[in-house]
């Protein structure tokens, strides 16, 4: 499967709404765009699987983190598409790998990472 433009600037969408207060406070919301085999290493060095990673994010104060830096996205593979920005002015470098599961985009892994 090749990934069209179209579906590039989706999966860009769904990245940004992750950082968004409105999603990061809805386990359902969460539940829906994080896969059952998430793995996260956060900035701290910590690594996170979907139900500890979502616990994190329902417990923080929410800030809006959608503001980004040199949003890219790169297919890896027939349903895998790499996603790399910057946020908080170019403080983290954050990468995602997004992957087409059930008809559905889903983000399979997370690394940010403090400069």
């Amino acid at each position: 499967m090749t990934v069209s433009s179209k579906q590039l600037q989706q999966i860009c969408s769904l990245e940004l709404r992750l950082l968004q207060p409105s999603v990061r406070c809805s386990e359902k919301e969460l539940n829906e765009l994080i896969a059952d085999d998430f793995i996260e290493i956060g900035s701290s060095g910590r690594i996170y699987d979907k139900t500890s990673a979502i616990q994190a994010v329902l417990s923080n104060d929410h800030e809006d983190l959608s503001e980004n830096y040199n949003l890219n996205a790169k297919q890896l593979g027939s349903e895998l598409v790499l996603i790399e920005y910057t946020t908080r002015n170019g403080e983290i470098q954050r990468s995602s790998v997004w992957q087409h599961k059930d008809q559905n985009w889903v983000i399979l892994f997370h690394q940010a990472v403090k400069t």
